[in-house]
């Protein structure tokens, strides 16, 4: 009988808790989409609000997107709740410390209509349905563990940078990496297999009896293996570049003017590698700079063709 009793009294408290107004009673930001951009007087949000409801996408200019009252479930006391912009944050891995990845977000207001002008009209519309752009936070300057500058597909965000200096970025360059942001690393993890057999199969095909050193392998339990374009390669001298080994970049900044010597990307770098050059080019363009690589233009064929499947379309 006490048990009853206890147990309508805390349906009583709740009753009375929740009072007249359904709304009192919803969870704290439960029911509540934070990823949205109302309409505004001011020119450019009402930029920002003309993208969202034309293609779904809020961009936003502070990672600070949005506030409510809360109260503490202990005591009932009132608080403000911010809601932030997840860019580093990653559940199940470890967060960057501020020192490896940081950004600073922009100071001035007026740099930002450029950045808008070239999503609205250049960037997004390429953007198929299929692939999701949660959000976008633009940025005067951006650094990652992964090096990127420009670009960095974070929780619930792209965050774009170089707002400040918008005016001298080549912006096509800024469309490719964009694009390739969107794609390239659900690319590398869902579609391993199918990179294995068709991307960078052509890659091994140039010394099949050293695959082990065709790719950087990254960072592992016991360091980092970074190979050059000449390492374990039988071929003659003169090939061992890494257009003859069919990359379009390399695993660092290239360092001296020996190509031999510069490193060979990693396998998702070499996937992203390749989608900025195929997003921020024309096929003229990419083969004015690569055609005399037979292995390059084979696996820029591949690339292509496979992201036309995931809805991208190209001149």
């Amino acid at each position: 009988m006490r048990k009853y009793t206890w147990l309508i009294g805390l349906f009583a408290l709740l009753a009375w808790a929740c009072g007249d107004n359904d709304d009192d009673f919803k969870p704290f930001g439960g029911e509540r989409n934070w990823l949205v951009v109302e309409d505004s007087d001011d020119p450019i949000d009402a930029q920002r609000y003309r993208i969202f409801r034309n293609t779904g996408v809020p961009v936003y200019y502070n990672d600070t997107i949005g506030s409510e009252m809360r109260y503490t479930l202990a005591t009932g006391e009132p608080y403000t709740y911010y809601e932030v912009l997840q860019v580093f944050y990653s559940p199940g891995s470890v967060t960057p410390g501020k020192l490896q990845a940081n950004y600073t977000l922009v100071r001035d207001r007026d740099k930002v209509k450029p950045v808008l002008d070239f999503l609205e009209t250049d960037a997004l519309p390429r953007v198929p349905e299929s692939v999701y752009v949660p959000s976008i936070l633009l940025v005067d300057s951006l650094k990652t563990p992964s090096g990127d500058t420009i670009a960095y597909k974070g929780l619930n965000t792209i965050v774009l940078s170089k707002v400040k200096d918008f005016d001298k970025v080549d912006q096509k360059l800024y469309r490719g990496v964009f694009l390739a942001t969107l794609v390239a690393n659900t690319l590398a993890i869902s579609d391993g297999e199918w990179l294995e057999d068709y991307f960078y199969a052509i890659t091994y095909r140039v010394n099949p009896g050293n695959k082990s050193k065709m790719y950087s392998t990254g960072t592992t339990s016991i360091g980092t293996y970074v190979y050059s374009a000449y390492s374990g390669l039988t071929v003659p001298a003169a090939e061992q570049t890494l257009g003859g080994l069919g990359f379009v970049g390399t695993y660092t900044k290239p360092t001296g003017t020996s190509e031999r010597m510069w490193q060979v990307p990693s396998k998702s770098q070499d996937v992203r590698q390749y989608c900025i050059e195929i997003f921020a080019s024309t096929e003229a363009e990419f083969t004015a700079k690569h055609g005399q690589y037979p292995v390059v233009m084979e696996k820029y064929e591949v690339m292509k063709r496979k992201l036309e499947t995931y809805g991208f379309t190209f001149e």
